[in-house]
């Protein structure tokens, strides 16, 4: 009897992890949103760097223009595993994000 509860339950588990497994458009909004935090954290007076503080400030004003642009310079790559997804994001030559998708969630550690 615990050996059927127990496949019911991870029966209904795989139903619902692959149901609501994120989609590619999932991750591109998550992504977007980590974007737009980070941007909004920028501390434009700690860099002394002129044209540092000038993109900062630009990247301020014009937020989600920014994030888009930041966005289109990284390298996403979506694999769907049915019951969940694993994404690496990669920007220029640092080292790989790796992220994870599930049960409608996308979690990206340190992007």
């Amino acid at each position: 009897m615990k050996l059927l509860v127990l496949l019911l339950f991870l029966l209904g588990l795989s139903v619902t992890m692959f149901v609501t497994n994120p989609s590619r458009s999932d991750v591109d909004a998550e992504i977007q949103s980590q974007l737009l935090a980070r941007i909004d954290g920028l501390d434009t007076n700690t860099d002394q760097d002129p044209v540092v503080q000038l993109i900062f400030t630009t990247c301020k004003f014009g937020r989600s223009a920014c994030a888009s642009f930041i966005k289109s310079l990284m390298d996403v790559k979506y694999e769907d595993k049915i019951l969940y997804s694993n994404v690496t994001v990669s920007f220029g030559n640092e080292e790989p994000v790796r992220c994870y998708g599930a049960l409608t969630r996308v979690v990206c550690p340190s992007l």
